[in-house]
């Protein structure tokens, strides 16, 4: 859980690379759920993939945080 300013705690949602020190990028809830749900053969786009949610995808793949491949493989 991440601290506010206070050092209280505050609820938020991250994607990180799977090593301790690799880079990190906080993500939408609605993102997480999205993500959350996906499966590699489900289409993002019936997993409730918006506009903006994609906007927002896009800039975590172009960050390299995942890959994208075509369903079926």
């Amino acid at each position: 859980m991440k601290s506010g300013p206070q050092g209280e705690p505050v609820e938020g949602w991250e994607i990180r690379l799977d090593y301790s020190t690799g880079p990190r990028a906080d993500v939408s809830p609605q993102l997480y759920a999205v993500l959350k749900q996906a499966d590699g053969r489900t289409p993002l786009s019936e997993l409730g993939l918006t506009r903006d949610l994609h906007a927002e995808l896009y800039n975590l793949w172009q960050e390299r945080f995942f890959t994208l491949t075509p369903i079926g493989r």
